[in-house]
């Protein structure tokens, strides 16, 4: 059994309480370093790092795995951190109307869904559900949706022709 000076002298494993060592088997401790084998990487790659640190690591899994979705893991407890425990509170988000307003446009015009769509139960449904500050729900019917956008047209299409304007002003094709 080790005594209190001698656990002193050992320096504690920094990849021990990483969130990310579950991508890792420990192979050796020599004291200062630490070598691991990358579970990801295909074959036995091994890797070095200090005791107290876990930059290489870190490196490795930055440079290799990048297009991985990593989970972090809370290596106490083996679980999943990202998953909501019971005490975790709800993320509440507010968008303001004129967001709202411009999302579901964007969503009906890019999807090219028919202007009708704002008029469906099930979409009002949806919209319903989410929190928005002011006055509650965007269009009455497709009449008004229809109005709306063609106001945004006119803007955009406003915003653009002053664009057009200032970067021909400047490139010095003035007519």
């Amino acid at each position: 059994m080790a005594t209190a000076s001698e656990k002193q002298a050992q320096p504690t494993l920094t990849f021990e309480g990483w969130r990310y060592s579950h991508y890792f088997e420990l192979v050796d401790n020599n004291g200062k370093n630490v070598s691991v084998r990358c579970t990801l990487c295909p074959g036995q790659k091994l890797l070095s790092t200090a005791v107290n640190s876990t930059a290489n690591l870190i490196k490795h899994l930055r440079g290799k795995h990048a297009s991985m979705k990593l989970v972090a893991q809370d290596p106490r407890i083996n679980e999943d951190i990202s998953s909501p425990s019971p005490k975790q509170l709800k993320l509440q988000f507010l968008l303001s109307k004129q967001e709202l307003d411009k999302l579901v446009a964007s969503f009906i015009v890019e999807e090219m869904l028919p202007i009708n769509t704002v008029e469906s139960p099930t979409f009002r449904k949806i919209l319903s559900k989410i929190p928005i500050t002011g006055d509650r729900r965007p269009w009455s019917d497709r009449k008004t949706f229809t109005g709306y956008l063609d106001e945004s047209y006119l803007k955009m299409e406003s915003e653009l022709k002053r664009e057009f304007a200032v970067s021909v002003n400047h490139c010095g094709y003035m007519e």
